[in-house]
């Protein structure tokens, strides 16, 4: 068999070679003029056979199963390739082509991917690093809002002495209550970085004709899925565990829309340069409490999370002597240590929603509908992203990206 094949394969070369150097085969019938035309009369008649790189992807009905599978291991049953042959072979040598994709408009499911620049993960990470600084500050902030309260409300009754006696006491009180991992500076995940090195949009969109003539058509896609990877908790190799799917409703405002122009020449599709203005600083804080916040600390809000880490009523009770010796009850104590959780959280809240890095992507993209099966119809559209991030202040990195689009 394989003595078989290789002839086939040899013979193929020869037809092509003769099919692409008209030159030489004119020599060649010069050349062969005398020969006995008899012997060519008892050839039996047969068909040009296509170019052999077509047969690369697309084996004709001339070969063999065994050899169709030899030359394409993944090739389901001839019989869908026979059919394509028969539908749209040409005549002779000509050049074979797939058959154009009428059916490529309609409805998909897209995603957009970015790949960030290393300079933009650090920023991000500095970021970062001053949410761990102010969440680390919780217990630091209570002692100091209560002790504020205390003097505040108690005046020149209360001595230096026993103001530094209740301090003591309230610091260690605290102390006792926080988890040693947030009283004081936490170590922040080494995987933290890997949240930003790819962010990814998804939605329902659309592939619309806009001018026949010039092939151009326009792509749109209202995103509903924000989605990071992150390793924290996974295998390094198990994707489906690291891939962390949020709405994009956690971003606040309507569902963003993204809008490109673009040209089909045959399957290739070639998307004009745009602009996507983003703020990956609020992204980052979104992620950062809906995700992160969740999954280290266990929970996804910052008041239930103080809550758990600080017991004002129980910290009363721990502190009901040192109040007896200042003159306050176990109840001003618990409005005290309230109204400083409270002070805490719009700080850091504060900081959540000022925090900002806008950027635009300002990109081109490339790429190809693809039709598996051969029937004319688009499966798929894919492709890529280059670019500059623009991050301000005529400041500008280069990316990349992906992009895919699966027809519903």
């Amino acid at each position: 068999m394989k003595a078989d094949v290789g002839i086939v394969i040899l013979g193929l070369m020869f037809v092509t070679w003769g099919c692409f150097d008209s030159e030489s085969e004119s020599d060649l019938v010069e050349t062969q003029s005398t020969a006995d035309t008899s012997d060519a009369a008892m050839e039996p008649e047969t068909s040009q056979p296509w170019p052999l790189d077509l047969y690369l992807d697309l084996p004709s009905d001339i070969l063999t199963q065994d050899l169709a599978e030899t030359l394409d291991p993944d090739l389901g049953d001839i019989s869908e390739v026979e059919a394509y042959d028969e539908a749209y072979a040409g005549d002779g040598c000509e050049t074979i082509v797939p058959p154009p994709l009428s059916e490529w408009q309609g409805s998909y499911r897209y995603t957009t991917t970015y790949y960030l620049p290393q300079s933009v993960i650090t920023l991000l990470i500095e970021m970062l690093d001053i949410y761990w600084m102010l969440m680390s500050d919780y217990g630091l902030a209570l002692v100091s809002g209560i002790s504020a309260e205390v003097t505040a409300t108690l005046g020149e009754s209360l001595s230096d002495e026993q103001f530094q006696e209740f301090l003591a006491a309230l610091q260690a009180a605290v102390s006792d209550q926080l988890a040693p991992e947030v009283f004081g500076p936490p170590s922040p995940d080494p995987d933290l970085d890997k949240l930003f090195e790819t962010i990814e949009f998804s939605g329902d969109g659309s592939a619309v004709a806009i001018d026949t003539v010039e092939n151009s058509l326009s792509l749109t896609a209202e995103l509903d899925t924000l989605t990071v990877y992150w390793t924290y908790g996974c295998s390094p190799t198990d994707l489906p565990c690291q891939k962390r799917d949020l709405p994009i409703s956690v971003l606040g405002g309507q569902k963003p829309c993204v809008d490109w122009l673009a040209n089909l020449l045959e399957t290739k599709v070639v998307i004009h340069k745009h602009t996507v203005d983003g703020d990956l600083g609020h992204i980052a804080n979104i992620i950062m409490k809906e995700l992160v916040m969740p999954e280290i600390f266990g929970q996804p809000d910052l008041a239930m999370w103080a809550d758990e880490k600080i017991d004002c009523a129980g910290l009363a009770v721990d502190l009901a002597v040192e109040l007896t010796e200042i003159g306050l009850t176990p109840a001003q104590l618990v409005e005290f240590c309230l109204a400083s959780r409270d002070a805490w959280l719009l700080e850091l809240e504060a900081f959540i929603d000022s925090y900002s890095m806008p950027v635009s992507f300002i990109t081109d993209g490339k790429g190809d509908f693809a039709d598996d099966d051969y029937d004319g119809v688009a499966d798929y559209l894919e492709g890529t992203w280059e670019g500059s991030l623009e991050l301000g202040m005529s400041a500008s990195e280069l990316f990349t990206g992906h992009f895919k689009a699966i027809k519903n």
